[in-house]
Formats: C-alpha cells, structure tokens, sequence
C-alpha cells in the first residue's frame, strides 16, 4: 500500500456552518507518485484535468451560484461572521431593557462573612446550602437544610461544636424539624433566593410557635 500526499487545495462553500470541504488534487503529482511506486508505467495514458473541468466538478452537487473559498480564506470568512453577528446581538442587548435592575454592592458571600464576624452568634440556621459554599462562610454551630446535598467545601469550623444537616425540603423541615431547631436560639439565618420567593408568595406557611 503506497500513500500519495497529492491534494493542493482544500475548497470550501462560503457558509458560516460549513463542516465539509472538497480536496482539489493535483494529477501531475498524482502520476508522478504512481509511477514511483510502481502502480503504473511512464507510457501508460494519463489525462490531467483542465480548469474548467475542475471548476464543473467544484460546483457539481452544489447550489447553483456557490462560492468556493480556500482552507484559509474560510477562516477569515467564519471570524468575520462571527463577529458581524456577535455586534448585532451586542446592538439587541443594547436596545432591549434589562429584565431586573443591575445590582451593584458587596456580594452576598462577603457580605455574609462580615455578618458573622460582626454579631458572632452561637447559632446558625442556613436552608438552601446545596455544596455548603455560604455555609463555609461561618464559624459557629449551625442548621443546614437542603433536600439533597453536594457538599464541595469544608465544614469543620473551631468554634463549632454541633452541625446538624437536615437532607430534607424546606417544607418538611418548617413543618416537622423547625420547631426543635427554634429551640437552639438561632439568631442568624440564610434563606436562598428561590425559597424567599416560594414563602413570600406563599406557596407555604412557617409553623406558628
């Protein structure tokens, strides 16, 4: 088995989401190589294919009207579309008005952080705490709700003596768990964003008592 490197230019269609080209080969170094090798003699026929012939089977299977484009020549096309369609998106986010108003200040973690070197408590009730990233925040005793947990950073805080984790819904614990963990004198509390918004809406009600 001989392999022959004899291709001399890769076409492409111009289309942004082109993902096939079409390899123009050269036939003078096509029979060159086979001759070397021994497939075929110096006298046997051989036709190279004239441009026009080369164009005809280009644009054959094609759009008619196609443009065909080099390997690098596509590349230069794909970037500039990219971009040319990146700045209209730019210009429909620009003219389309913001959902939710920016929200600018210290981010919530910090914020929670200085919350606790500040007040100090000796007891921490967090329900939405998924991979324990707000709960690494605090160095106290602490409630953890959530109904399936992916802890990813470290819990063992030196001035922590209990940690209760409550692998349940927010719902089970207000009704069944919250009463006992009221007990505790919990004077820090961190509700994520979609669990203040399902109980101020009031798709749920906290336990009296």
């Amino acid at each position: 088995m001989v392999t022959i490197d004899a291709i001399r230019t890769m076409w492409w269609r111009e289309v942004r989401a082109e993902n096939r080209a079409m390899a123009e080969l050269d036939f003078v170094q096509v029979r060159d190589a086979l001759i070397a090798s021994g497939g075929i003699r110096k006298t046997s026929p051989w036709r190279v294919p004239t441009a026009a012939e080369v164009l005809a089977s280009r644009a054959k299977g094609s759009p008619e009207g196609s443009k065909f484009l080099t390997t690098e020549e596509h590349q230069v096309f794909v970037k500039q579309r990219r971009l040319q369609r990146a700045g209209v998106q730019k210009m429909q986010d620009a003219a389309r008005p913001p959902a939710l108003p920016p929200i600018d200040g210290i981010r919530y973690l910090r914020m929670l952080g200085r919350m606790h070197l500040a007040l100090a408590p000796k007891w921490y009730l967090e329900v939405g705490t998924f991979t324990g990233r707000s709960l690494s925040k605090v160095d106290c005793n602490f409630v953890a709700v959530d109904p399936q947990f992916r802890l990813r950073s470290p819990l063992s805080h030196p001035n922590a003596r209990q940690m209760h984790l409550f692998q349940q819904t927010s719902d089970d614990f207000l009704n069944r768990s919250l009463p006992n963990a009221m007990r505790l004198n919990l004077i820090v509390h961190f509700w994520t964003g979609y669990n203040i918004l399902r109980y101020s809406c009031g798709t749920s009600s906290m336990p009296s008592g």
